[in-house]
């Protein structure tokens, strides 16, 4: 049953059992002032300190996966074109994840691994029909010669062009 108090009139009876927390007897006091069960009184005074807590005591930050330390760290590696090291300085600044460079390195070598493995389950069992695609680059002189599957449009694999030049 809700009590026929304003919001305001239960925010000053609470602060003063917060203020006073050994002050003997303060419970019974206003209980009888108020008419407010002591119970009552109990159960918002324990509302108010958990939302002081909720509010100045923040919550423990949940344990980072390893797939989500990979991902951030891949993501810092291709977007930004870092440093192991300028990765590393990254994630305290911005992330308060302290790594050290061998970590990162192992993050690396094993997204490389996964990389090459996802890359030979793409091999076909069957026949394609394959097409030679030559690619320049904003440089003179320099293009690169690729290998591309003509159903799925996917690369094969891809050469400078100066090493096919005869």
């Amino acid at each position: 049953m809700k009590h026929c108090s304003t919001a305001q009139q239960r925010i000053e009876w609470i602060t003063q059992l917060l203020a006073s927390p050994d002050y003997h007897g303060r419970v019974s006091q206003l209980s009888r002032e108020h008419h407010v069960a002591r119970q009552t009184l109990y159960r918002w005074k324990q509302k108010a300190e958990q939302a002081l807590q909720d509010m100045f005591i923040p919550p423990p930050k949940p344990a980072r996966s390893d797939g989500d330390l990979a991902r951030e760290v891949l993501t810092l590696l291709v977007e930004t074109h870092a440093s192991y090291r300028q990765i590393q300085t990254g994630l305290q600044k911005l992330l308060g994840i302290s790594l050290s460079v061998g970590k990162i390195c192992r993050l690396v070598e094993q997204a490389g691994e996964r990389a090459r493995a996802w890359l030979a389950r793409q091999q076909s069992t069957s026949a394609r029909a394959l097409a030679l695609d030559e690619q320049f680059s904003s440089q003179r002189g320099e293009a690169y010669l690729n290998v591309v599957d003509v159903h799925s449009g996917q690369v094969w694999a891809s050469f400078p062009l100066q090493q096919w030049r005869v």
